[in-house]
């Protein structure tokens, strides 16, 4: 498994859009709880599972007629987990993640360096809580097979992780046409400007390419733009994408954990009903012109917005 670290950050209106809680210590132990805990199975069930079988329904048969293996491209991707099952079901991948702290969090579990136990409720506000007794409750850490990790090891897929901003790297002419999928679990609404996602996920899918996306649409803070999910279609379909399925789930998806299966810690949750999609890029509809790179209609996107901007002020 290689781990590349890209040389493209900015802070300055630009795809990634986390804020830097994103890199606290309170959220590298909520994702090591979500993604490599037994406590975060069923969330991992829920938004991970359906991810993969999404792939495999279209993906299989790519397999089976040319015995290619399909190259998939997880933006956001956190401490990996995501990009690990998928790397396991037997695909190439190619995970991407901003943060930094993250990505060293990401290196020690795909390494398999990274075991033993969390307080994760510690870390939680002294709110809303129905027993103090529960606040120490400790977690284990990490909840994968090596055995399962290594069998992977014998196949000809690859993962990789790369470091760096989203937008930057892969709307560049060498990203161009390289993914038959781009999955995206809670990502596409840390963006400052949707537009710029659609656009990079349209250049980095090849022809006939299936854009994936589980996750709710509490859009950054930073966000230009906060469309609500029947406004996201319509735009994601003038971009060029045929919608395959559009579904919001009827029951509620913890962020963290599910706690059913267990005593109840607290009086309020943080719950999502995610946005499930598929999409299939289009091979006649074009965004932008041919011979231009997505990069450069990023900035033509961004000028776009300045001068807006500018006009609304005065």
């Amino acid at each position: 498994m290689n781990i590349h670290v890209d040389n493209h950050f900015h802070s300055d209106g630009g795809g990634g859009g986390e804020s830097s809680s994103y890199d606290s210590a309170t959220q590298v132990i909520t994702h090591i709880v979500r993604d490599w805990s037994p406590l975060g199975r069923k969330v991992r069930m829920s938004l991970y599972d359906w991810c993969i079988d999404q792939l495999l329904k279209d993906h299989n048969k790519i397999k089976i007629h040319y015995g290619v293996r399909a190259r998939i491209l997880v933006p956001g991707a956190g401490l990996g987990r995501l990009a690990m099952d998928i790397y396991k079901a037997g695909f190439t991948v190619e995970a991407n993640e901003i943060s930094i702290v993250m990505s060293a969090a990401a290196h020690n579990f795909l390494h398999r360096q990274s075991e033993g136990f969390l307080c994760p409720f510690a870390c939680d506000f002294p709110i809303n809580e129905v027993n103090s007794d529960f606040r120490y409750d400790k977690v284990q850490y990490s909840d994968e097979s090596s055995n399962d990790t290594q069998n992977t090891e014998k196949h000809s897929q690859s993962l990789s992780y790369t470091v760096g901003d989203f937008v930057d790297i892969y709307s560049s002419i060498e990203k161009k046409d390289q993914y038959e999928s781009v999955v995206t679990c809670f990502f596409i609404d840390t963006a400052s400007n949707i537009y710029e996602y659609i656009v990079v996920i349209k250049n980095a899918l090849k022809s006939g390419g299936r854009w994936i996306n589980v996750g709710p649409l509490q859009w950054h803070q930073n966000a230009i733009l906060h469309p609500a999910g029947n406004e996201l279609r319509s735009i994601i379909e003038s971009m060029g994408f045929d919608i395959e399925s559009w579904t919001v789930d009827d029951e509620v998806v913890n962020y963290r954990h599910d706690d059913s299966s267990e005593a109840t810690r607290y009086t309020k949750y943080e719950g999502y009903k995610p946005l499930r999609f598929v999409a299939k890029l289009s091979s006649s509809h074009q965004f932008f012109n041919q011979e231009e790179v997505a990069r450069e209609t990023i900035i033509r996107l961004r000028k776009s917005i300045n001068q807006k901007v500018k006009i609304t002020v005065k």
